[in-house]
């Protein structure tokens, strides 16, 4: 152990800062779930800081994620972040999709029956925004309606703390991926998903989930009774995906990856990151 180590602050840089207004200390894990995937946990690690593999790997997203328009941001060496706009098509898709079928998409993904309809003059962003507002209220125990952004109420804002820690942020209901080494077999990796949700200030916190776990065989779907159905539709093209990659990386001739400048700088970053560590010593 490093007696001179950095504090767990002094660590986490600009996250404490950044994280402080979604008051995760107000947050119950609402789900747990947890599955072996058959790839290494670093290539599981890098492929949810990155939003550009869903054109291919999640094509149902297109009609309502600007995944091409995703902004990503780092911070030192521990930190770093992806926004991607919800209710918003993809910017290859834009002509292809009206106002309420993008609106359409995504009460599927998250298996919500009743279809709302966008009125003349509004945008499926917007409406979407509504939706969540008064579910954030309610959770909170607070009224958000004048002091936040269509943003924080729906878009996808997903940091990473290195090396394995992703929690994303808002005022409703968020996700929180870990990636672990699973024992010393590095062909496999624990993946861990948490739903964190909000409990208002001064009432008890809610009981924590059960964990729910999955083996390696086992696909995303089968967990769908705690997942939702449109929600682990989404992990198990992911979950398809990963061990193909495993593969890939040990048939490539030049032995390196290539990464895009700027969709994939993330995962250049966290190599940076880990080159250094593994330098220094």
């Amino acid at each position: 152990m490093d007696e001179n180590a950095p504090s767990l602050q002094e660590y986490m840089e600009v996250l404490p800062q950044h994280m402080d207004q979604w008051k995760h200390e107000q947050r119950f894990v609402s789900m747990h779930v947890e599955k072996v995937i058959a790839c290494n946990w670093k290539v599981a690690y890098e492929a949810f800081i990155e939003s550009y593999h869903a054109i291919a790997t999640h094509p149902q997203l297109m009609p309502f994620q600007a995944i091409d328009n995703s902004q990503y941001d780092v911070w030192g060496d521990h930190v770093s972040r992806t926004i991607t706009a919800y209710g918003v098509a993809n910017p290859t898709h834009a002509d292809l999709y009206t106002e309420q079928q993008s609106l359409d998409a995504m009460m599927a993904l998250i298996d919500l029956e009743d279809r709302p309809q966008v009125p003349p003059g509004m945008t499926a962003r917007e409406v979407y925004a509504q939706l969540n507002l008064p579910v954030a209220n309610e959770q909170a125990g607070e009224d958000f309606s004048e002091r936040t952004t269509m943003s924080e109420l729906m878009d996808s804002t997903l940091y990473s703390l290195f090396p394995n820690f992703a929690p994303w942020a808002g005022h409703g209901t968020v996700i929180t991926y870990r990636h672990r080494p699973n024992g010393d077999d590095v062909e496999s990796c624990i993946m861990e998903i948490f739903l964190l949700t909000r409990y208002p200030e001064g009432t008890e916190s809610p009981a924590d989930a059960p964990t729910y776990r999955l083996n390696i065989d086992q696909p995303f779907s089968e967990g769908a009774e705690v997942m939702g159905a449109g929600f682990s539709n989404v992990f198990n093209q992911d979950g398809a995906n990963l061990p193909q990659v495993q593969k890939g990386l040990k048939a490539s001739k030049k032995g390196t990856v290539s990464l895009s400048n700027y969709q994939e700088v993330r995962i250049r970053h966290f190599h940076q990151t880990l080159d250094k560590y593994i330098n220094a010593k």
